[in-house]
């Protein structure tokens, strides 16, 4: 970390948006991933937001240089 700033970059999975909807024809889609998602579901916008709040806290003050993915475990079964 240099002069006190931390560099994070996040990874959302599929995000259930209006653009999502337009662009992907959310329906089939949306029944895909959370049929191969870990946890059954989608993430909400106000779930990122959350984290995103929380990593800007000192209480996640030692993360620093990292991707995190929020993908609700999708990953691993693809």
């Amino acid at each position: 970390m240099k002069n006190g700033v931390r560099v994070l970059g996040l990874a959302p999975g599929f995000v259930p948006t209006n653009m999502a909807a337009n662009a992907l024809g959310a329906t089939e889609v949306e029944k895909l991933v959370v049929s191969r998602a870990l946890n059954k579901r989608l993430i909400e916008t106000e779930e990122i937001g959350r984290f995103v709040a929380f990593l800007a806290t000192n209480k996640a003050g030692f993360v620093t240089e990292e991707t995190l993915v929020m993908d609700g475990g999708l990953r691993p079964s693809l």
